[in-house]
């Protein structure tokens, strides 16, 4: 479970800026018909079992520490797989066991553990040391040899408009 507390973390860290593509210049200064703005575009992200589908918005990012890292400007996918072969017992768990023992080394006993359909997952809020507050939709979901911690995060000033879209990839998540 080491890696319960870097996620809580995690998302403080400040992002790399990117820079813009040639292409994105090119457009830039020429006239175009295209849209500036264009809608982006269901794009599906795999890793070790993990099936994500988001949106082409999302850029990989590295973070060791997890199995999966995803972001663009203002929203951080963060997923950590948890193998049972890596701790003894731990296949012995139900995913409502595993959700519970995941939300207690997350966060205080104030955030309930919720049930949306046959997806449990938890919402809580972090202020980094600069001050700025994130909110967390985190969804737990159980494999054929892992359990799964995927955490969808944006500051907590746009967390409700992400929302609705948070839950909407935490029930397009598949596991194998």
């Amino acid at each position: 479970f080491s890696g319960i507390k870097a996620l809580v973390k995690f998302a403080a860290q400040p992002k790399p800026e990117r820079p813009a593509s040639s292409a994105q210049e090119a457009s830039s200064s020429a006239q175009s018909t295209e849209p500036v703005d264009a809608a982006p575009q269901p794009a599906t992200f795999e890793a070790d079992g993990l099936t994500l589908t988001l949106t082409d918005a999302f850029e990989k990012q590295d973070a060791a520490q997890f199995t999966l890292c995803y972001a663009t400007d203002r929203v951080l996918v963060l997923a950590l797989r948890d193998a049972f072969a890596d701790t003894e017992g731990l296949s012995d768990y139900t995913l409502a066991d595993y959700a519970e023992l995941v939300r207690q080394n997350t966060c205080d006993d104030s955030v309930p553990l919720e049930q949306d359909g046959t997806l449990p997952y938890f919402e809580y809020e972090y202020t980094d040391d600069s001050g700025t507050a994130y909110d967390y939709f985190t969804a737990l979901y159980q494999g054929t040899d892992a359990f799964w911690i995927v955490q969808f995060v944006a500051t907590a000033d746009d967390y409700d408009a992400f929302r609705p879209q948070f839950v909407e990839w935490a029930h397009a998540a598949a596991v194998k």
